[in-house]
């Protein structure tokens, strides 16, 4: 598994830890960061605007203690995961599409998208502390027994105004 490059000739996962922070999310990813709110300074969030090759063979994705929402703004693609040496499950992603996870495990990730087509991703991290006290604030005295689960869904909003 180690080894593998994308389109772009990245060795993406020679160096890539099994867990990682929201921080240091991006070294291990294969694309162009177009936009990163790290130069914000907001606490407790982590925004990105991704710009994803046509094609990535395959990539380990580290696990982050900070729950992850990606949301695919363009583009399409046959959408490959799986935990590590899994079965494969395939999506096809379009504009408006949306995944969450709070990842306790690496998994891998490939994908192939049509030429002009090319995912272009925005990704969020929200800090551990805020994203307890928000479940605080929802469920009082019960947000210990909260639990993120993986989701693939589909934001109809943003699949109807295409970014600038």
């Amino acid at each position: 598994m180690r080894g593998a490059e994308s389109e772009d000739g990245k060795d993406v996962n020679a160096n890539t830890p099994d867990r990682s922070t929201a921080a240091a999310f991006p070294r291990y990813l294969t694309g162009e960061v177009v936009a990163d709110s790290v130069a914000l300074r907001w606490p407790g969030l982590y925004a990105r605007r991704w710009r994803l090759p046509r094609v990535v063979d395959r990539f380990l994705v580290p696990a982050t203690p900070e729950p992850h929402i990606s949301c695919n703004l363009r583009g399409m693609a046959e959408f490959r995961e799986r935990d590590v040496g899994g079965t494969w499950v395939t999506r096809q992603i379009r504009g408006g599409d949306l995944f969450v996870t709070r990842s306790r495990t690496p998994y891998e990730v490939r994908f192939q998208s049509p030429p002009g087509q090319e995912l272009d991703t925005l990704s969020l991290h929200i800090a551990v502390e805020p994203f307890l006290a928000a479940l605080e604030a929802r469920y009082p005295g019960k947000a210990d027994r909260a639990e993120v689960v993986d989701f693939f869904g589909r934001d109809e909003i943003s699949s109807r105004s295409p970014p600038a």
